[in-house]
């Protein structure tokens, strides 16, 4: 945070270079409705984070991106009496990202995740899970470049998801990223002032893991929460820096799954809506 040090031999210390690690600061809601019936799962994300940019990684021109993050998860179900859940669990990770020269021919994109998914009443070491993300990239032509590797999520369900596609970019109003498991198309709107808004379709395999006490049990249980999200959203840029984005979806085959009790419970289909901002 401090590149000048306190003690500037020039006596001068230069606040604005210490603050352009600070990349950006992020927060997110995300809202899937809930229900009265047995099977109902209702959710509430909250999701904050930032990002540190420590430019010329090894050497390479690109920068290393350091993301520590909070997230809060609200659960209101399920009410068949055995599948509960508490209230409440909390996910905390440090992030680690890092992507060669976009203009190189091959190139790669590199993330590493190590986090602590919990209520915080079953602390065990299987709150720690370990996740990643490794691809190798190819520029086939100006406009179109493919991707092709693995995604490691570390879930009790499944661990490791192929991950690749195809990004196609034939003007600057058009992306079109066919990447698995988060495919995302986004089309150029209009500039209302000074910012930029596009429309975007995308979709993504959503949920996550974590070690609760089930109520009204004490026993401790590792959970999964897995499902398929399709949305439909808008996002604005401008460049003082300060973005946002609003979306609504539908989020289906949606599974919560039990590892101590050996079981798989299938969720009610529900709407979702997720918002945010960055600055």
């Amino acid at each position: 945070m401090f590149p000048n040090g306190f003690n500037d031999p020039n006596g001068s210390y230069n606040f604005y270079e210490s603050l352009r690690l600070v990349h950006d600061v992020r927060f997110r809601h995300t809202y899937l409705a809930g229900g009265d019936d047995g099977n109902d799962l209702g959710i509430n994300d909250s999701e904050v984070s930032v990002s540190f940019a420590f430019p010329n990684f090894l050497t390479t021109g690109q920068p290393l991106f350091i993301t520590p993050a909070f997230a809060l998860h609200l659960w209101d179900g399920p009410k068949d009496g055995i599948h509960n859940l508490p209230g409440s669990a909390y996910s905390a990770y440090l992030d680690f990202q890092y992507a060669t020269d976009p203009n190189l021919q091959i190139g790669a994109e590199l993330g590493f995740r190590a986090g602590v998914y919990t209520d915080f009443d079953t602390l065990t070491t299987d709150s720690l899970r370990l996740q990643g993300l490794a691809l190798g990239v190819v520029r086939l032509t100006p406009t179109l470049t493919a991707k092709l590797g693995v995604m490691y999520i570390d879930r009790n369900d499944i661990k490791i998801l192929p991950a690749g596609g195809v990004l196609w970019q034939p003007n600057p109003q058009l992306r079109v990223d066919l990447f698995f498991p988060q495919p995302r198309i986004s089309q150029y709107i209009s500039t209302v002032g000074t910012y930029e808004v596009w429309w975007y379709a995308a979709g993504e395999y959503g949920g996550g893991a974590w070690t609760v006490k089930p109520l009204p049990t004490d026993s401790a249980n590792r959970i999964d929460i897995n499902d398929i999200r399709a949305s439909l959203g808008l996002e604005w840029s401008s460049p003082r820096g300060l973005n946002g984005f609003a979306e609504i979806g539908y989020v289906f085959k949606r599974e919560l799954l039990y590892v101590e009790m050996n079981s798989e419970f299938n969720l009610a289909d529900t709407w979702m809506a997720r918002a945010g901002f960055s600055f």
